[in-house]
């Protein structure tokens, strides 16, 4: 499970509502609601889940590996621009924000 940190302008987004709007947007398909977790199927994504601690995007992803290259890389451009608008932070900034957690972590 990945975790993801969360621009405070849009954690008032973190909400299964608004979670699963931004997915049906992204993705074009309703997610499954699983209690506190939404599920979906896109091209090479098998299974992703979505949840939240509401600071966090905490996601798991379940890949296909043998699907053609253009659903692979339309796959990762669609969920780049998901975590985009349920962050509010780019790759770049969450890469960043990762890094310096690492580094934090490591330190103690």
């Amino acid at each position: 499970m990945q975790t993801y940190p969360v621009s405070r302008e849009a954690r008032k987004g973190l909400n299964p509502a608004d979670l699963s709007a931004k997915i049906s947007e992204v993705f074009g398909v309703s997610p499954k609601n699983d209690g506190e977790t939404l599920v979906v199927t896109y091209l090479a994504i098998k299974e992703l889940k979505i949840r939240t601690d509401g600071k966090s995007l905490l996601v798991e992803t379940l890949m296909e590996p043998k699907v053609p290259e253009d659903q692979q890389m339309a796959t990762i451009k669609a969920y780049n621009h998901f975590l985009e608008l349920a962050t509010g932070l780019t790759a770049k900034e969450r890469a960043k924000k990762l890094q310096a957690a690492a580094k934090k972590a490591a330190a103690q």
